[in-house]
């Protein structure tokens, strides 16, 4: 890889498109299958890779395959009242 991601940019398209995603499936939370399925979307596109390298979606999900299972285990919805 040549160039990787601004985690500004990623954060400010992807908290609003995983939090639509979540909403257009019926819930009021994002999960750790919302982020696997676009992740790739949001992120491989914003990277520069060396001649020969890896499909940029594959090297997104191999970095994130460790997280996003630590993710799946917990549930973080919001509070009651709805303040997170």
């Amino acid at each position: 890889m040549v160039q990787g991601v601004s985690t500004r940019a990623a954060l400010v398209q992807g908290i609003p498109a995983l939090q639509t995603l979540a909403l257009f499936r019926g819930r009021d939370y994002v999960s750790s299958d919302d982020v696997a399925y676009l992740l790739p979307l949001l992120l491989s596109h914003r990277m520069e890779l060396i001649p020969g390298a890896e499909d940029a979606a594959e090297i997104v999900l191999a970095a994130a395959e460790r997280p996003l299972e630590l993710l799946s285990r917990s549930t973080l919805r919001p509070r009651a009242g709805g303040h997170g």
